[in-house]
């Protein structure tokens, strides 16, 4: 770079930023999306339903199906993954709970 005289500028990603690593080339989202979602829903809660298969086998009020029908280039491609929900966690804004004897699905939640 100094042979060309170029300076060489790097920026930090952007942490809101959240990819999706199977949604296609350059598909992703704002945390601010989901968390107006989560807003809007009476408990502010969010079933995870990552599911492997088609959209169709997806529940309708999950992240999953939020992902898939609003940001992923393949929505029949199961987007809610461990990536992603490392990097809504990561936000600080969003609180992850696993799937847990008793409890049918895991969830997201605003923190």
């Amino acid at each position: 770079m100094d042979a060309l005289n170029s300076p060489v500028c790097v920026a930090p990603a952007d942490p809101e930023w959240i990819n999706l690593p199977y949604g296609g080339s350059h598909a992703g989202f704002y945390v601010g999306r989901l968390v107006n979602e989560l807003e809007r829903r009476p408990d502010g809660k969010m079933l995870v339903g990552a599911v492997a298969g088609a959209l169709d086998q997806v529940r309708d009020e999950s992240l999953d199906y939020f992902l898939r029908t609003r940001y992923a280039k393949k929505p029949d491609t199961m987007q809610a993954v461990r990536e992603v929900l490392d990097a809504l966690v990561a936000t600080g804004k969003i609180e992850h709970i696993p799937k847990q004897p008793g409890i049918p699905a895991g969830l997201i939640r605003l923190k």
